[in-house]
């Protein structure tokens, strides 16, 4: 068996670049896209006119479940609560240190 030279092709390699370019893209715009938790020392949600949140996802830091809820404001201050509660997460003794957006809902079979 006989070696063959290898021969470079131009087109195969510059094809071969593209594609590398094209799978950096797609990596660094999903990572953008994924929720990073957000310390509530560096900020908090943002309110509406009311002063509830969109539902966010909550860290704790003295439990290590999370939960859905919102932070809401209002004359005398801001609180987080877990779902639609009407009791703070405080007073019932869960301490709340991040907080993150929530992901996109599943959208069907286009999402997969």
């Amino acid at each position: 068996m006989t070696n063959k030279p290898t021969v470079f092709n131009y087109a195969d390699h510059q094809r071969a670049l593209e594609r590398i370019r094209r799978l950096e893209d797609m990596c660094r715009k999903a990572e953008a896209e994924i929720p990073k938790w957000i310390p509530i020392d560096d900020r908090l949600p943002e309110t509406d006119e009311e002063g509830y949140s969109e539902y966010i996802l909550l860290s704790f830091s003295n439990m290590t479940l999370v939960r859905i809820g919102q932070y809401r404001e209002d004359d005398e201050g801001g609180a987080f609560y877990a779902g639609d509660d009407d009791e703070t997460l405080i007073s019932i003794g869960l301490h709340v240190n991040a907080w993150m957006t929530l992901p996109e809902p599943y959208g069907g079979e286009d999402d997969v």
